[in-house]
């Protein structure tokens, strides 16, 4: 069966996608919600749920459109694995960049070692942090981003999978302001990882090492390794810094994921005639 090409018929095939998208998210999170899985490993189970049956879906729109996983960056190469790694190291020092630049501008903020580390919470935290960075990696940064790339262009397709994925967040029950400030410039910065690496394996490991530090800091709960502690004089300035510097250390590595696009992209030609 051919299917059309067009800029429409594209647009109108990674919607489908995007609703097949969530009722997957609402049926995986049935175990979660009705207690059928231990509370500590609900969200475990929930991203591992949601990241098969969304490969399992994304691997048969392929077939059906007779394209190949490789198409969309789906499929295992031996880069992969360094490609990973290094999403996750820059995933890590962008959160922990914006902790510095902050302390320095403002003061009055520092991070306290947690008096014992708890090696299960850590292991179940990494598995859990994973399998949702898959989730919605899978879910946004392959099939729909490479898709509409193809036939919308390669900014367009960036905005309306970002705006896509912050309205996810915003359904998820997250505030207007930490998807402003954090999942929207957080999308365009995936959505170059994966377009500038040509795989998910970067920013599967960016957005995982993302979410690990924010864990590893204790920015929503305790922390695995360190919490932050702000000054009573500075909470307020912090605050108001934090966001800002957040959306411009993003940019700024967006940007250079860009760059890196546009170099390999432009040595493309010639490497291809040096090896022909």
């Amino acid at each position: 069966m051919d299917f059309p090409t067009g800029r429409w018929s594209a647009i109108a095939r990674v919607a489908a996608f995007w609703i097949a998208y969530l009722a997957i998210l609402v049926v995986a999170s049935i175990p979660k919600g009705t207690g059928m899985v231990r509370a500590s490993i609900g969200p475990l189970q929930w991203g591992l749920t949601s990241s098969a049956a969304l490969l399992a879906l994304t691997l048969l729109i392929l077939k059906r459109e007779r394209r190949s996983p490789r198409d969309i960056g789906l499929d295992l190469a031996r880069g992969s694995v360094p490609r990973f790694l290094l999403g996750t190291l820059v995933g890590v020092a962008t959160y922990a960049l914006n902790i510095a630049v902050v302390a320095g501008l403002v003061g009055g903020l520092r991070a306290v070692a947690v008096p014992m580390l708890d090696g299960r919470v850590i292991a179940l935290g990494l598995c859990t942090t994973f399998a949702l960075a898959s989730m919605e990696e899978l879910g946004f940064r392959g099939y729909p981003l490479r898709t509409l790339v193809s036939r919308i262009g390669f900014w367009p397709a960036q905005v309306i999978v970002a705006v896509a994925f912050a309205c996810t967040h915003i359904a998820y029950g997250w505030s207007w302001n930490a998807v402003l400030f954090g999942v929207l410039p957080s999308a365009f910065l995936f959505g170059m990882a994966a377009l500038a690496s040509g795989g998910l394996a970067m920013p599967i490991g960016l957005h995982m090492g993302v979410n690990l530090a924010r864990s590893a800091f204790g920015e929503s709960s305790g922390g695995w390794f360190w919490n932050l502690a702000a000054e009573d004089s500075a909470g307020a300035r912090i605050a108001r810094v934090a966001p800002v510097t957040g959306i411009a250390i993003t940019v700024l590595m967006t940007l250079a994921l860009w760059w890196w696009h546009r170099e390999t992209s432009s040595s493309a030609p010639e490497a291809r005639m040096s090896t022909s």
